[in-house]
């Protein structure tokens, strides 16, 4: 999974910031959604990998941004989805 860094210096560059990846197999992706891979400290790491994830199936994904100030984010990205060749 890719995205654009978030803006904020919180979450780029200062200690305990970075992203979350939500993803399910059903859509309606929220903070609520037990599938989260933290990417800590993303300096300038704007990738982040879903293991696990079966061939064939259909996977709905969105990104937040989080950092000490501000440990449960902001807004997550609009939902998007892949399907694992």
């Amino acid at each position: 999974v890719t995205w654009n860094a978030s803006r904020s210096f919180d979450v780029n560059n200062a200690t305990g910031g970075g992203h979350k990846i939500y993803y399910d197999t059903t859509t309606g992706i929220s903070k609520t959604t037990p599938n989260v891979v933290d990417v800590p400290n993303t300096t300038s790491t704007t990738s982040g990998t879903i293991t696990g994830a079966w061939s064939g199936c259909t996977y709905f994904i969105k990104v937040g941004g989080y950092s000490t100030i501000n440990s449960a984010g902001g807004n997550l990205s609009p939902e998007k989805s892949i399907t694992v060749p």
